[in-house]
């Protein structure tokens, strides 16, 4: 069991947060909505307690606030809450939700991470999406140029070798227009390139 007396469930938004929380008995302490403005304010004259908080865009910084009150904030995945959802899904409801959860012994806890640790995974995931966009954008590429004859092998370096000479070909029936489209989309793909070589 936790050495917290008192528990807290915050069920994240952007300009609302919903609150509630319980005494070691179950009795219900605090259980309103608050504005982003209000909410520190609001936790910092509660007793110190254990507070639990989905999993969501947001979810470190507010642990890593909330912790610096002196509280023991943690972050949970949503398959934790659903269960002790017993209403219908609303904001209050599912910070009670949130509060059962975080005092069961059986939920495991994601690691609050610190601000470095999630700079590092922005910028994986920024190298994630640039590789999804630089192959959306090579596939893009192929199938217009294929409307008007021209294929390219499968690769990236047949792609950026052979579209330059396609444009340059004054034989094939690439419109102008299409070679304008065409090349504004390689030089895109090449600064995709660079920032994913970065």
């Amino acid at each position: 069991m936790s050495n917290y007396s008192y528990f807290c469930g915050i069920d994240l938004a952007k300009n609302h947060f919903s609150l509630h929380a319980v005494d070691q008995n179950g009795k219900v302490i605090l259980h309103k909505s608050v504005t982003r403005s209000k909410l520190l304010t609001t936790i910092a004259n509660m007793p110190l307690m254990r507070i639990g908080v989905e999993a969501c865009g947001g979810a470190h910084y507010w642990a890593r606030t909330l912790n610096k009150l002196g509280h023991d904030a943690r972050i949970m995945a949503v398959k934790y809450v659903v269960p002790y959802r017993t209403k219908g899904k609303n904001d209050l409801n599912d910070a009670a939700a949130i509060c059962e959860a975080v005092q069961r012994p059986s939920t495991r806890f994601v690691p609050v991470k610190s601000p470095e640790q999630q700079a590092i995974l922005s910028i994986h995931r920024m190298r994630e999406h640039w590789v999804r966009e630089r192959t959306a954008l090579m596939n893009r590429m192929r199938a217009l140029l294929s409307e008007f004859g021209l294929i390219i092998p499968v690769g990236r370096s047949s792609l950026m070798k052979q579209v330059p000479l396609m444009l340059e070909d004054a034989e094939n029936e690439l419109p102008h227009l299409a070679r304008t489209v065409i090349a504004d989309a390689y030089h895109h793909l090449d600064e995709l390139n660079q920032r994913i070589a970065d």
